[in-house]
């Protein structure tokens, strides 16, 4: 499958072109993509790449024990992995999780000046950590935010979860269907049966209110719907009207319909012995 383009995409291309191009820090939160994304660029655009991860790699945090001239650091990171190469205008150097070694963001006037190698560091920043790198390498480098990105995955995170939730209820076998009354004032994303009920799936982007949920539940004049399923980021659960589950066990609803009509008919049994 081909990848999709993301803005972080071209922002690295451009970068890259510039002749004055200064180090880079890419910065975000936590599996955003960062490290993907500089990794499918630097295997587009080097022809060697050194990649450096100072959480799962903690033993590369000594590399500026000797200071931060360009040739120590090589050194010191040749000593640790000797098939490491270093080729001049053709390296791109990749620090990942520098909030784990602040003493990154010093070496970067460095590379700058030495000229010789392309470095691009990432990290996911918070209070002091981020201000220290700030001030140790202000002048030196140039920033990039996700926050765009992510912004815009806030927007319409609603939709992928529908279309992911969407995309497992076909899988399991089910034929999707949504209802919206005439005044707009009540929709629901899916709905899927047991023997006696019809069963509306509302998926939510966030823990907030079930409105339209809890109306057709309530609601007298739809005598098919006895309860209902919210998934969404939550916890397994039930609140006397609907179930809770998270997005991920969608596949499992079959399943766990089957197993609740079972369980309903021993109840029965056993209630009018």
């Amino acid at each position: 499958m081909e990848r999709l383009k993301r803005k972080i995409d071209i922002f690295l291309s451009n970068w890259k072109k510039d002749k004055d191009h200064l180090p880079l820090i890419v910065k975000g939160a936590r599996q955003d993509g960062k490290t993907n994304a500089i990794e499918y660029f630097a295997q587009n655009n080097y022809e060697n790449f050194i990649s450096i991860n100072f959480i799962l790699q903690p033993q590369y945090k000594s590399i500026f024990d000797n200071g931060y001239e360009v040739d120590a650091i090589i050194k010191n990171i040749s000593l640790i992995n000797p098939n490491y190469e270093f080729i001049p205008q053709k390296t791109l150097i990749f620090f990942d999780e520098i909030q784990d070694c602040i003493k990154v963001a010093t070496s970067l006037k460095a590379f700058k000046i030495d000229g010789r190698f392309d470095v691009i560091c990432s990290g996911s920043f918070m209070g002091i950590n981020y201000k220290e790198i700030e001030s140790n390498s202000v002048g030196y480098k140039q920033d990039y935010e996700n926050l765009r990105e992510n912004k815009n995955f806030n927007t319409y995170k609603g939709a992928i979860y529908e279309n992911i939730v969407g995309d497992m209820l076909v899988k399991a076998g089910y034929d999707l269907y949504f209802y919206k009354n005439k005044k707009g004032t009540l929709e629901m994303d899916f709905f899927i049966r047991d023997k006696d009920s019809l069963i509306p799936d509302e998926v939510k982007a966030s823990n907030n209110s079930s409105i339209s949920l809890n109306k057709l539940i309530d609601d007298k004049k739809y005598q098919e719907i006895k309860w209902g399923i919210k998934l969404g980021l939550c916890n397994i659960g039930f609140n006397g009207k609907f179930y809770t589950f998270p997005y991920f066990l969608t596949f499992l609803l079959k399943r766990f319909l089957k197993e609740k009509m079972s369980n309903d008919i021993l109840t029965k049994i056993n209630k009018d012995k």
